[in-house]
């Protein structure tokens, strides 16, 4: 939409025009402020994505494989830090950390908002799962949140696999799922039906080893609704500058990089 030229990379002066629209649609949501504005109005030269990705004299192009491969070093980043506050205190953090069953399950129920509750009983669900896992299954990677990850992000072909399920008379049980989940990726890898397990056990409703798609469901496409309003999140400004570090932080990793390359 903003490469004017076409000739596939984007400009330091295409980028900064559509910095600005988003920018100026944000704005109208939140209601005219004129030093906001003056303030954000645009992609400034000092800014440190503007040197990242166009360099010091913000002479150099981007192609989308760049910003793709930013978004990845992103996403990576923001996922590490949500599994790092579920590694236990007295465990040192490395590339082979693992989390237990409960952890990975308040991962995956992040944002989710479950009353107290229904918090417990799906604990119950995970503790028994926990008891009958075998071997070091109920040990989770951070590989494997983020195969969890990738899977959240074709919620919509899952939430449609499961739906044709149940119009066919199916039950989703553990086996099913597995099954399910295997369609999204490019073999049936152990891993996944390791991530199925635990997601079947934490929306087994009432312990009978079936699915509840629906909760499922609904409970996952939160992760993407959860929102940033002040109503929710008072200390949202404090979020935001926490989530900016971050984005500097990877910036510069992503830099690093592409300079040794």
């Amino acid at each position: 939409m903003f490469d004017y030229n076409n000739d596939g990379l984007l400009h330091y002066e295409e980028f900064n025009q559509m910095q600005f629209l988003v920018q100026k649609a944000n704005m109208s949501k939140r209601g005219s402020d004129s030093s906001l504005n003056a303030a954000h109005s645009a992609l400034e030269p000092e800014s440190i994505f503007a040197k990242i990705f166009f360099g010091p004299t913000l002479q150099r192009t981007v192609s989308f494989s760049d910003f793709l491969e930013f978004r990845q070093h992103f996403q990576e980043f923001i996922l590490q830090l949500q599994f790092n506050e579920h590694v236990h205190a007295n465990e040192t953090t490395t590339t082979t950390t693992t989390v237990d069953a409960f952890g990975f399950a308040k991962l995956v129920l992040l944002h989710s908002r479950v009353e107290r509750e229904k918090f417990n009983q799906m604990m119950r669900g995970v503790q028994k799962h926990a008891n009958n896992c075998r071997r070091r299954s109920c040990r989770f990677s951070f590989q494997d949140y983020f195969h969890y990850f990738k899977l959240l992000n074709r919620l919509d072909e899952l939430e449609t696999a499961l739906k044709i399920c149940h119009l066919n008379g199916l039950t989703v049980d553990v086996e099913q799922f597995k099954r399910i989940v295997g369609l999204f990726a490019n073999s049936r890898q152990q891993h996944l039906d390791h991530i199925a397990e635990i997601l079947s056990a934490i929306f087994d409703e009432n312990g009978d080893g079936i699915l509840n798609s629906d909760e499922f469901c609904r409970h996952m496409r939160s992760r993407f609704t959860f929102g940033f309003s002040e109503q929710n999140y008072p200390h949202f400004s404090a979020v935001l500058k926490a989530m900016l570090s971050c984005a500097f932080q990877t910036a510069i990793n992503f830099h690093h990089e592409r300079r040794h390359c």
